[in-house]
């Protein structure tokens, strides 16, 4: 599991270490303090092994440049990754492993841009292929020797999973990637019995129902059938999530905002869910979050479960550079006895 990540001139970090990564790991702090760009720092990476993100159906670099506004692309609007969109300095990432420091240039002028750094070079993990230096324009077989020794990094990177808001508004494209891998397995009635909890008491199942010219996933009921569309929002986020989760099989889940329009009775099944599959599939989840019940039922939830799970609060200055705060669950307690929000710390 990853243990710590570093990041040099990302995006609006000038330079962050955030450590004590545990199975289940909060990220808190106020807008802009960088919670987002550590999640999109690790989902870039993650293209060394993987350039396609296949639920999306999109390259992971086009995906990051422009996923905040919609707009450009890695050939156009590359440059908005960098510090103060400087490509002249160096844009490096390195993840702890175990013992091992992974470390990963990011180059402005190369296709693919994300290499991971070895002695004799630059290796890209997909293709098995390496650079003596970034100068280089030919790309040389790495031996298999040393792909052997770096498979489980790649299995880890390539089934990174990053959900948020905005796969969460394409329905579609869930629908079409992780359906049948769910309904295959009969998977579908996990969901149905988290659904049940908290969100819709008389669900009884997932189906398709025709539309117009294409057929729609909907939610049966005691009564009736309506489509995932015409949910509301918090029992539609639940059930896309959770057919991600189950037709991909994560090594770590990177999740931003999972409170969002839920109720805290709708999250905690959501929240209890997810988690109860983190254990059963060992992998790790990192969330960003603005929300204190969210803290409060993943602390508990986590405590049931026998998971360890750490609160990371983020602060970054004027100039770029990012302080962290360690929080275990007896440190969360005392500062909620004390009638402090974790949330506000930079207050105090």
């Amino acid at each position: 599991m990853l243990k710590a990540i570093e990041i040099e001139n990302f995006r609006g970090i000038k330079k962050a270490k955030i450590d004590n990564l545990k199975q289940i790991t909060i990220l808190i702090g106020k807008n802009g303090s960088g919670k987002s760009s550590i999640l999109e720092a690790i989902y870039l990476v993650s293209s060394c092994a993987s350039k396609v993100d296949n639920v999306r159906g999109v390259y992971k670099i086009n995906y990051v440049v422009s996923r905040r506004g919609g707009r450009g692309t890695w050939a156009s609007s590359h440059q908005v990754l960098w510090y103060l969109m400087d490509t002249s300095k160096v844009l490096l990432i390195k993840l702890h492993l175990k013992d091992k420091v992974n470390r990963f240039l990011v180059l402005h002028d190369k296709l693919p841009p994300t290499w991971l750094l070895i002695n004799d070079g630059l290796l890209d993990l997909e293709k098995g292929e390496y650079l003596k230096s970034p100068d280089t324009v030919l790309s040389i077989k790495a031996p298999n020797e040393l792909l052997s020794e770096l498979a489980d990094l790649k299995k880890l990177l390539k089934n990174i999973v990053f959900i948020d808001h905005t796969l969460l508004s394409e329905p579609k494209e869930i629908e079409k990637y992780a359906w049948a891998r769910v309904a295959a397995k009969r998977l579908d009635k996990l969901i149905i019995s988290t659904i049940r909890e908290e969100f819709e008491p008389e669900a009884e199942g997932l189906t398709y129902i025709p539309m117009n010219d294409e057929y729609v996933l909907s939610l049966q009921t005691s009564r009736t059938t309506v489509r995932i569309d015409d949910l509301g929002d918090g029992v539609r986020i639940a059930i896309l999530a959770s057919l991600l989760l189950l037709a991909t099989n994560p090594s770590l889940l990177l999740i931003e905002e999972p409170e969002n329009h839920m109720h805290p009775a709708g999250l905690k099944s959501y929240v209890k869910f997810m988690f109860k599959l983190a254990k059963e599939k060992n992998f790790q989840i990192i969330a960003s979050t603005h929300s204190l019940e969210f803290i409060i039922i993943a602390k508990e939830i986590a405590k049931q479960l026998g998971l360890k799970l750490s609160t990371i609060f983020i602060e970054r200055s004027p100039e770029g550079m990012v302080e962290t705060r360690n929080f275990n669950l007896k440190d969360t307690e005392i500062l909620s006895k004390l009638g402090i929000d974790p949330r506000f710390l930079y207050i105090y």
